[in-house]
């Protein structure tokens, strides 16, 4: 199967990471600081992806990029007003459930990607908007799944709602062998709660809507309660109204915080509600790969027998993001396994 994924630990073989816009992409803005700082930006986004692709590739992993629409359509959007979103969080906008690669959400900055699959298994990709011309899914954001061989969990919120939930209940995970749950946390789901290996659990402080005791009975939880946005002091320094993004060294200039809060509102997120420190990827359950630094976390993970490698990804205060929002794992080792079997 070119589509095989039914958790989030099996041993990973192909992933989608995401990408940026190069540099020159912002030749037409005139503001020479608002420019100067969207290059910059963009240099590091792409530096540390490029990090992130190579570390995969030594570990065995095949990668691949989503793609970015022409320099000509993004200046002449912008023009318009409308700043077309990057590509850098695949996680957010489709996922994969056992052979199938769903679209969650009409962006049409991963058409190449799906164009690219639905040439390589035309019959393992489903996009929703081709069943749905009233757009009720649109919006909907698939980190808010989490997968564990046959048991589902839906995080139930603005971000996924019930309805939609169900409806992928019905239409979409159609297997009877599938067993759902619901959970409500206070965030969007993969920046709230983890499982790194079966027994193996990493959380945060927004997990008061999950029942670790009805449906991970004695399983092993480390839960981080000072995550690493609330250890830079320059972020309390340069606290952002509304918490919504964040870019150390760059908040504080008054035309670039304008220039984003006006034009790429979109592009940014809740970083208030997101703990970065969760936000992993799981290559194997012997190795996770981590966009940020936590001496707990890391403990933690050596503990049980897991190799916490790091990936630093600088700006996932700007695009609410960090490793497992910014890779789309296509195709796992192994089947759908009943982990509580």
């Amino acid at each position: 199967m070119i589509i095989n994924s039914f958790s989030e630990f099996q041993p990973l073989e192909e992933v989608i990471i995401g990408q940026g816009y190069p540099p020159d992409y912002f030749d037409f803005i005139q503001d020479t600081v608002i420019r100067q700082c969207l290059e910059q930006i963009f240099i590091e986004i792409e530096q540390d992806f490029d990090h992130l692709v190579h570390t995969l590739e030594a570990l065995g992993v095949t990668v691949r990029r989503p793609g970015v629409i022409s320099k000509q359509e993004f200046e002449s959007m912008a023009q318009q007003g409308n700043h077309t979103l990057p590509p850098t969080t695949p996680r957010d906008r489709q996922t994969v459930f056992g052979h199938k690669l769903v679209r969650c959400s009409n962006y049409h900055i991963f058409d190449q990607m799906f164009e690219h699959y639905k040439q390589q298994a035309p019959d393992q990709v489903l996009d929703i908007f081709e069943q749905d011309p009233n757009h009720f899914f649109n919006g909907a954001n698939a980190s808010c799944v989490f997968r564990m061989g046959r048991d589902v969990w839906f995080d139930e919120s603005e971000w996924l709602t019930a309805e939609q939930s169900q409806w992928l209940e019905q239409n979409v995970m159609t297997d009877s062998s599938y067993r759902f749950h619901r959970m409500l946390t206070e965030g969007h789901g993969d920046c709230v709660f983890a499982v790194l290996r079966p027994g193996v659990i990493l959380t945060s402080y927004h997990d008061d809507g999950i029942n670790y005791r009805q449906d991970f009975p004695g399983w092993s939880t480390h839960r981080i309660m000072t995550p690493s946005l609330e250890r830079f002091a320059e972020f309390r320094q340069q606290l952002h109204p509304g918490l919504a993004w964040w870019v150390p060294g760059r908040d504080n200039v008054p035309q670039f915080r304008e220039y984003v809060d006006r034009y790429l509102h979109e592009w940014t997120g809740a970083i208030h509600e997101s703990v970065f420190d969760v936000n992993c990827l799981s290559v194997d359950e012997s190795h996770v790969i981590f966009g940020c630094y936590d001496k707990g976390v890391f403990d933690y993970c050596r503990q049980h027998g897991i190799e916490p490698i790091l990936c630093d990804i600088r700006h996932r205060f700007f695009f609410d993001g960090s490793v497992h929002c910014c890779s789309l794992d296509i195709r796992r080792r192994g089947g759908m396994e009943d982990y509580y079997g």
